[in-house]
């Protein structure tokens, strides 16, 4: 089995647990009263979390581009097995489950399969069909990452990136335009991660080295943009008032936080390593990320139907616990089994 870096390992594992966090804490957020102190805390950490879809992103663009891809049919292949067959296996089952419990109050044929080619079924999904439309332009990125300087590639990145975020969707509704998918499932709303992510997989080492010598002014950066936007999404929840520049401000502040994350990572790996349980949670995210949202739900309809008095933070305490107990578990030993399987068939 091919060793990964132990901080990228540690990145993966950090940014899944970091999209699991956001669905866990979302129904307090939205039922919490806006004047309570939970309500502050839980919010700051929720929002604080907008960085973990674009460190997947990142990670995957970063993964990818740590060696050049020289046989594409193996790699497609390996992409179809590893993440799309994965996903036509999870989607039915969300599917029938989110009809069973009432969030869609119809099912059909047709609705089937526009569902599974948007990856509407369920709200994690989204994250599947822009991967995807990344690994479709391999290909360009490679050659991009060989023969264009970075700095340039990542200004045109971030120029895009935020138009498509703030912009888009506004110019689509004023023009009577409909967008192919949702705007959070086009890939040119994380453009600026997943180009970070190829640059500095295909130059990992020197990369690396200067996340490490910079770090201390990362964090600061990362401090500094965590406060600004915190600020200013407080601010807009409070006035009402729209600002399309939240999204430029949010934007900076995931990129901060994905170079943030690395230099820790970093760190930690000179100082512990990695260990094999670390590892096999590494291997496991991609498992934890398809499941986590359907024990989520399971666990509401049990709270709701059982102890529908309960309080909004222990309800949230609930899902924590069960989502990531059953979630981790299953996934690992799923993950611990088809080790073992592909080791006594060498």
């Amino acid at each position: 089995m091919k060793k990964r870096k132990s901080e990228i390992s540690y990145m993966n594992v950090f940014f899944c647990m970091g999209v699991i966090l956001i669905h866990v804490l979302s129904d307090a957020v939205t039922d919490l009263p806006h004047d309570a102190a939970a309500y502050t805390v839980i919010y700051n950490v929720w929002r604080m979390l907008t960085c973990a879809v674009p460190g997947f992103i990142f990670l995957s663009g970063l993964k990818l581009s740590l060696k050049p891809i020289t046989d594409y049919k193996r790699f497609y292949l390996r992409r179809v097995t590893s993440v799309l067959i994965p996903y036509l296996i999870w989607m039915p089952i969300y599917y029938y489950f989110s009809w069973k419990w009432h969030y869609y109050p119809e099912i059909g044929v047709k609705d089937f399969f526009i569902k599974l080619a948007d990856g509407t079924s369920t709200a994690h999904f989204y994250f599947i069909i822009v991967i995807l439309q990344f690994y479709i332009m391999m290909p360009l990125w490679q050659l991009i990452t060989k023969k264009l300087p970075a700095l340039p590639v990542l200004i045109v990145c971030a120029v895009i990136t935020c138009w498509s975020q703030a912009w888009l969707p506004v110019i689509a509704e004023n023009n009577g335009i409909t967008l192919p998918v949702t705007n959070d499932r086009l890939f040119i709303n994380y453009l600026l991660a997943w180009a970070c992510g190829c640059y500095c997989g295909a130059y990992y080492d020197k990369a690396a080295a200067m996340v490490k010598k910079l770090r201390y002014l990362i964090y600061a950066v990362f401090l500094i943009l965590a406060a600004a936007d915190l600020s200013f999404v407080h601010y807009v929840n409070k006035t009402g008032e729209i600002y399309l520049q939240l999204y430029y401000v949010n934007s900076a502040y995931a990129i901060a936080a994905i170079f943030a994350v690395m230099a820790v990572m970093i760190r930690l790996s000179e100082r512990i390593g990695m260990g094999s349980c670390a590892a096999l949670l590494d291997r496991s995210s991609y498992y934890i990320y398809l499941v986590h949202l359907l024990v989520l739900m399971a666990a509401r309809e049990v709270v709701n139907n059982n102890f529908a008095e309960m309080g909004v933070l222990n309800r949230t305490a609930v899902y924590f616990v069960s989502v990531y107990g059953v979630s981790i578990f299953a996934s690992v030993i799923y993950t611990a089994a088809k080790d073992k399987v592909k080791i006594n068939y060498r």
